[in-house]
């Protein structure tokens, strides 16, 4: 019996035992469950805080660890035609991006470079070799833009506006900027450069993930605005710019063209060849060559035979010379000692001539004989009405006033270069345009210019270009020298090389000696009865103006016909 009740006190300390064990996993059970809802609480409470709360904070952060902006070039203001035709920013550039800290510099790699770049080998390592952080590469348009193809780690392409096309028209007009600080160096870029540059600037933004490589996308060019710019509308018309570069380079002619609207005085159209590339400037700073002068002002020349015009207005306007008055021309004349030949010497001259058909066929014997009666002091005199011997302050820089002889200078035989447009007469083809526009605008000066407004952001107008006109000639002395002018190109040294378009336009050829070649001058208008457009042409070194300028000038006409223009 003893023994019975020891085993049930057994049995029941092992329950007692078994439940004590029971209560103490519960509590613990218990325990580590309300620390694990604490923590998970705790830990959404810290989530909601981080994702909700410091979001903004902490994404910024984030983005200031991952990326950075590198800023590409500082924003420029539009540059547009009459019609709003954008003359710059017309195409879309791609250029290669290399981080030379990720960048492998293995001959497969260079290799790649040298032929997405076109630069050697040497070249790219010295720019790898210099302590950047970024490096900008143009590319050549045969290869692809797509760097995945190339698998390079650390090159990277993006796309921007490029300044300059290929083609550019209007270079000397629009001239261009300096890459390294944005500034305008020549042209509108420079006259303009304080409302067409910005403080707006094109930054680059670059991703980087966790291991400090690029992310794919992650490169993009965005605009960071901080002001508002202008723009520049010009007078030219592309058309028209387009229709003379071609016509120029047509002939492969070195010169100048200038097309104004006599009307208005607009200009219309400026090409001066050789030409220029504004996208590879430095290699013209080092030419030799003269392709950065803009010759329709820049430089100047003798006029030749286009400055027996301005006898001619002087006889009609202050002499009442008839047009029909006879000269006897035997070849030449003889001024001190100096022969100055006509082009009838082989002939014997022309004979008995009337101004008209003297001016006509340019009779360099008649015009020394006109000069004499009118007396050099007041050919000058008339020169400096039409705007020759000063500016003609057309809008751009570095315009050159040519020259005038004076006092001493126009003395005795000087007579003879006087009449026939040599010696110390220079001209640029910007001041026998605004000759030729008085004439064609019957006697109304009606001063060059090329910027036409300036346009706010949304190309609204914010002034606009004002020049007063002025009367120079009277109607009738204008109508007889456009009479004049035309029959030039019916029956005179313009009359072979215009062909079919004799009756529609008038015109005066120039042969100008300087050195041991001439320069070749054509300058008109056209149509004939109703002047719209004025049109001078030279050729450096040329030759003969009816032989080599008026072909130019037919071209040109040609394809404004063509167009409706």
């Amino acid at each position: 019996m003893c023994r019975g009740i020891f085993m049930q006190k057994n049995n029941s300390d092992k329950i007692d035992s078994q439940v004590k064990i029971r209560k103490e996993r519960a509590t613990k059970l218990i325990f580590i469950g309300v620390v694990s809802t604490l923590l998970i609480i705790a830990l959404i409470i810290r989530l909601y805080y981080i994702q909700i709360v410091k979001h903004d904070v902490y994404t910024t952060e984030i983005n200031k660890q991952k990326s950075i902006n590198i800023p590409i070039a500082r924003t420029r203001g539009m540059i547009v035609d009459r019609n709003y035709i954008p003359l710059v920013n017309r195409e879309e550039e791609t250029e290669l991006l290399m981080f030379p800290h990720l960048f492998k510099k293995d001959e497969r790699n260079l290799t790649y470079l040298k032929k997405v770049t076109g630069y050697s080998r040497d070249s790219i390592i010295e720019l790898l070799d210099k302590n950047t952080r970024i490096i900008k590469l143009p590319i050549k348009n045969s290869y692809m833009r797509d760097n995945e193809n190339a698998n390079i780690r650390g090159i990277y392409f993006v796309s921007s506006s490029k300044r300059y096309d290929e083609n550019q028209l209007m270079t000397h007009v629009i001239g261009y900027i300096n890459h390294s600080d944005g500034d305008g160096v020549t042209g509108i870029e420079k006259v303009k450069n304080h409302l067409l540059l910005s403080e707006n600037k094109e930054v680059l933004t670059v991703i980087f993930d966790g291991k400090t490589k690029p992310l794919l996308g992650g490169v993009k060019a965005l605009e960071n605005r901080e002001s508002e710019i202008n723009h520049v509308k010009l007078t030219m018309d592309y058309k028209i710019q387009k229709i003379s570069e071609k016509a120029m380079d047509k002939y492969n002619s070195e010169g100048s063209v200038v097309i104004s609207n006599v009307r208005t005085g607009e200009i219309l159209a400026m090409v001066s060849r050789p030409n220029f590339d504004p996208n590879n400037i430095h290699m013209h700073i080092e030419s030799e060559g003269d392709e950065l002068f803009n010759k329709s002002i820049q430089m100047t020349f003798p006029p030749g035979s286009v400055f027996k015009i301005v006898l001619v207005a002087e006889a009609l306007e202050n002499y009442g010379m008839d047009r029909e008055r006879i000269f006897a021309c035997r070849g030449y004349e003889i001024i001190g000692i100096t022969r100055i030949r006509c082009a009838s010497f082989g002939e014997g001259g022309h004979g008995n001539i009337s101004l008209i058909e003297a001016f006509s066929k340019s009779c360099n014997s008649t015009f020394v004989q006109l000069a004499q009666v009118l007396g050099a002091e007041n050919i000058i005199d008339m020169a400096l009405k039409m705007g020759f011997g000063r500016r003609v302050d057309i809008g751009l820089l570095g315009e050159e006033s040519g020259n005038l002889p004076f006092g001493d200078e126009i003395l005795g035989p000087a007579i003879g270069n006087i009449s026939i447009g040599q010696g110390k007469i220079s001209v640029t083809p910007m001041q026998v345009n605004q000759m030729t526009q008085i004439i064609a605008n019957f006697g109304i000066e009606k001063p060059l210019f090329i910027i036409k407004s300036i346009l706010d952001e949304n190309y609204n107008v914010v002034e606009n270009t004002v020049r007063e006109e002025e009367r120079i000639l009277s109607n009738f002395t204008a109508t007889q020298l456009q009479r004049m002018m035309r029959e030039v190109m019916k029956t005179g040294t313009g009359k072979s090389k215009i062909a079919d378009l004799a009756n529609i336009t008038g015109g005066k050829t120039g042969t100008a000696e300087e050195g041991e070649s001439n320069h070749a001058w054509f300058t008109g208008f056209y149509p004939s009865d109703e002047p719209e457009y004025a049109i001078t042409i030279l050729v450096q070194n040329g030759g003969s103006g009816g032989d080599v300028a008026v072909p130019i000038f037919r071209e040109i006409i040609k394809k404004l016909i063509q167009v409706g223009l």
